[in-house]
């Protein structure tokens, strides 16, 4: 019995490449071409990436250059946010103890530290803005397309800042 022949894969076109996408090529290019390539990715999230996801809109919040250091707005919007990723979250499958109140009392934690930091005097001239480069890679060599790079926040003094929950 022969097997069936399986039709080609056809790959999405690319307009850009974002530094994750390059990691993932370099550690598996078969993934890489199931998740980037085809786009066979499922939309769902973990509860590990909504407190991240939540706590990172409440920071982009605090930041943001036309209102910095709005308190309230900045715990308005990681509530959103938290709550709009725990409705991605299958939580069945979550791990004993993970459910959305626990998780947004998670994110206020981390929020509240994040945003006492002493002597942070960043001064953000973008937050959350997207930027486009062509690079040459030290092992890929010239990428055929852009690199996309969204940092949390370009400073004024025109360094980058890309915050970190893990």
């Amino acid at each position: 019995m022969s097997q069936p022949e399986l039709p080609p894969l056809e790959f999405k076109e690319r307009r850009h490449i974002s530094i994750s996408e390059t990691k993932e090529f370099l550690s598996c290019p078969a993934r890489w071409a199931f998740r980037y390539g085809v786009g066979l990715w499922t939309s769902g999230t973990t509860p590990f990436f909504a407190l991240g996801n939540g706590t990172h809109a409440g920071l982009e919040r605090w930041y943001w250059p036309k209102d910095p250091h709005n308190r309230d707005e900045s715990f308005r919007q990681m509530r959103k946010k938290i709550a709009e990723e725990s409705a991605q979250v299958v939580w069945e499958d979550a791990k004993e103890g993970d459910d959305p109140l626990t998780l947004r009392d998670k994110a206020e934690r981390l929020l509240t530290v994040g945003i006492a930091v002493p002597g942070d005097d960043w001064v953000a001239a973008q937050v959350e803005h997207t930027l486009f480069a062509d690079i040459t890679h030290s092992r890929l060599g010239k990428l055929p397309v852009p690199l996309k790079i969204r940092p949390d926040m370009v400073l004024e003094s025109h360094d980058f800042v890309d915050h970190k929950t893990a």
